[in-house]
């Protein structure tokens, strides 16, 4: 315009014309009108930008506090931890790694700053056994431990190694990888002889090497197991009641008065809130606890045995035992229990490695 107005998007609508003006400018419209010959109507449509939006922040003084509040806790959450993470593990356990994170500094709740990041990366792998590498990364308030769990190359050990027995038995056969073999099967052997010896006797010296090999012996065990006359189950009724805690930085309000009535099996479930698709450590922790009722059940002789059994069998499962060739099972009757004794003919790998002590390894 030939005033030097700012005007844009000059558009013809059904009452007039519709433009776009600075805030400066509009109001020296109205001087403008009164210069004209004719009568001319000046109606504001519209208000846009920052200028606008702050005053009415300003008018609304909670607003500006609460945007003002959220800011400063932005700031001051995305200079602490408040998630650790560890990624690559599939066989050692998370804690482990985590147990060794919160000794060495890493830990939730601990400024970003006072993290050592090459202080993790060296400590890791020495005090978890399993781990070829290690690294931390913190992106945000997230810490991240990377691993790479060692093969079974890496993992093992160099030392020279004897092949003796772990309890006594009667060999069943033999499989030598690495070594030479010292017993013969069907040989009675007695707990920590010398099955398969890591030495190699050659005409000019000895060689040392880690022995390897399988050595199958039929083992005898001795199971004892002390059977109540009455047991007692919790057997869910259908019902559940739950409790919630509000947690804040480490402190947890319970958000209930009553404690649940009766016996229950309960699980827990955590909601917490993100920044920045961070997690922070404010959130409700919610507690469901699934009600029982108590059923008491008498068994007798033969109901003993076969709990005896049960027993056996994951007593049998945790110590790898190939199988069992024969039980045998006496049971005593006491005035409250049943005492079930089972002896066990096993079929079992009794190879057991024993370091070989030489000037190198001493």
């Amino acid at each position: 315009m030939s005033e030097g107005y700012s005007v844009w998007d000059i558009e013809r609508g059904n009452d007039g014309l519709v433009i776009s003006i600075s805030a400066n400018d509009y109001i020296k419209l109205f001087s403008l009108r009164k210069t004209l010959p004719v009568r001319v109507k000046i109606k504001m449509l519209e208000k846009r930008g920052a200028s606008f939006t702050f005053r009415k922040i300003k008018k609304r003084s909670g607003i500006a506090a609460g945007i003002a509040l959220f800011l400063s806790i932005n700031i001051l959450l995305s200079s602490y931890i408040w998630e650790v993470k560890v990624i690559g593990n599939e066989n050692i356990d998370e804690n482990s790694i985590l147990s060794v994170c919160n000794d060495n500094g890493l830990d939730i709740g601990v400024k970003r700053k006072e993290v050592d990041l090459n202080k993790l990366k060296q400590t890791i792998p020495i005090n978890v056994s399993g781990i070829a590498w290690t690294s931390v990364n913190i992106e945000g308030s997230v810490a991240t431990v990377n691993i790479s769990e060692s093969t079974e190359s890496e993992k093992k050990d160099d030392m020279p190694a004897n092949i003796i027995a772990s309890r006594d038995g009667v060999i069943e056969s033999i499989k030598v990888i690495e070594g030479t073999k010292v017993t013969e099967v069907g040989k009675v052997v007695s707990k920590g002889e010398l099955l398969v010896s890591g030495v190699i006797e050659t005409e000019e010296n000895q060689k040392f090497l880690e022995a390897e090999g399988i050595i199958l012996a039929e083992t005898h065990r001795r199971y004892v197991y002390e059977i109540d006359k009455n047991l007692v189950f919790q057997n869910a009724n259908g019902n559940a009641e739950r409790r919630s805690i509000f947690y804040f930085f480490g402190l947890k309000i319970p958000l209930y008065l009553s404690k649940v009535s009766g016996t229950s099996r309960s699980y827990i479930t955590e909601k917490y809130f993100t920044v920045s698709e961070s997690k922070i450590p404010i959130g409700i922790i919610r507690r469901t606890f699934l009600l029982t009722d108590t059923e008491t059940i008498e068994i007798n002789k033969d109901g003993a045995e076969n709990l005896a059994l049960q027993k056996l069998c994951e007593e049998v499962r945790d110590d790898e035992i190939i199988s069992l060739k024969s039980l045998e099972v006496s049971t005593n009757e006491k005035s409250e229990s049943f005492c079930v004794t089972v002896k066990a003919n096993c079929l079992e790998n009794i190879a057991e490695k024993q370091l070989i002590i030489t000037d190198s390894n001493s």
